[in-house]
């Protein structure tokens, strides 16, 4: 029994099915209680790795490097997929850029209060506490944590929808591709007329 045109494998059930399972995975970051998962320990060990990185850069930049390594790391990966037009992948992907976020709004809405545990002890310096001071905006730490929830949220739903989309072009019906107009032969010779013949 052959499959009907357009009809979805079983592969593509499964990558479908992996993206919704991803998203519900993920669906907690969306309530406002923090929670910690495998993922945070990979953003915390890329942090810290951006504080080392961008450190050469000057004061400011070390304090904001694990913040900026810590997103640009998911996002080089997006880009990488999506140049190679492997945009199931991208979307795959782009779940983890949105996480990463929500692990940095935590971080910013802690800037006043600082009841996060930091890594190595009381005596380092809170990142986004430091940096909303420079900026004299520190009272806003709230606010725009909750701008940047927004943010990640709507990158969730992106990463759901598109991941979906592009799991198999057969799971949205198979694309018309209109059929090339056939183009006429301007090479081939012509065929000469007959020869007349005339009485005289």
């Amino acid at each position: 029994m052959h499959e009907s045109a357009g009809a979805p494998r079983a592969t593509d059930l499964l990558r479908a099915g992996f993206i919704v399972a991803l998203a519900a995975w993920l669906a907690a970051y969306l309530r406002p209680t923090p929670r910690w998962t495998i993922l945070d320990d990979v953003d915390l060990a890329i942090h810290e790795a951006g504080h080392i990185v961008f450190a050469p850069l000057g004061e400011f930049a070390g304090v904001a490097g694990g913040t900026i390594l810590q997103l640009l790391v998911p996002a080089a990966f997006i880009a990488y997929f999506a140049l190679r037009a492997d945009r199931y992948a991208a979307f795959v992907i782009l779940f983890w850029f949105s996480q990463s976020l929500f692990n940095v709004a935590v971080y910013i809405a802690d800037a006043r209060a600082q009841m996060l545990p930091l890594v190595g002890g009381e005596y380092v310096i809170h990142d986004w506490s430091w940096m909303l001071s420079r900026l004299h905006l520190l009272r806003e730490d709230t606010t725009i944590a909750g701008v940047v929830r927004v943010i990640a949220g709507l990158l969730w739903a992106v990463a759901l929808l598109g991941g979906l989309r592009f799991a198999s072009r057969s799971l949205v019906g198979p694309e018309a591709t209109p059929p090339a107009a056939p183009s006429a032969d301007r090479s081939a010779p012509r065929a000469a007329p007959a020869p007349v013949s005339r009485q005289g």
